[in-house]
């Protein structure tokens, strides 16, 4: 059970290192943020709190909705390619599928080997 909880785990991780996931991310994030402000706007101006027209605030975005379902779909159709590697190891043995989930460092590269645990030095 560890296994696969850990599996889950180092999945998501290496998930999170995709600069082109993260993008889609903040995208949704972004188009959000701006959708709720034009909708706080709107309502805003239509229960009369200000003597605006809504078009003539600069923060109102008529096409917050538009965006905010496009980021919502561009997110959604976003292919993961670490589901298709992992699915073309389902058969493999264990240690093959975990090493396919080492993680990628940010410094040359280089993967982590989450499984090596540094000792102490020995006293001497």
């Amino acid at each position: 059970m560890w296994v696969i909880g850990h599996g889950l785990c180092l999945a998501m991780m290496k998930c999170v290192e995709s600069l082109e996931m993260r993008q889609a991310f903040a995208d949704v994030v972004s188009a959000g943020v701006a959708k709720g402000m034009s909708e706080g706007l709107k309502h805003g101006v239509e229960h009369g709190r200000a003597q605006l027209e809504l078009e003539s605030i600069e923060a109102y975005d008529p096409e917050a909705e538009a965006k905010f379902v496009v980021a919502l779909q561009s997110l959604k159709d976003l292919k993961f390619s670490l589901l298709d590697q992992l699915e073309s190891l389902k058969d493999a043995p264990m240690d093959v599928i975990m090493a396919a989930l080492y993680l990628e460092s940010d410094i040359g590269g280089m993967p982590h080997n989450i499984y090596a645990i540094s000792a102490p030095a020995p006293l001497s």
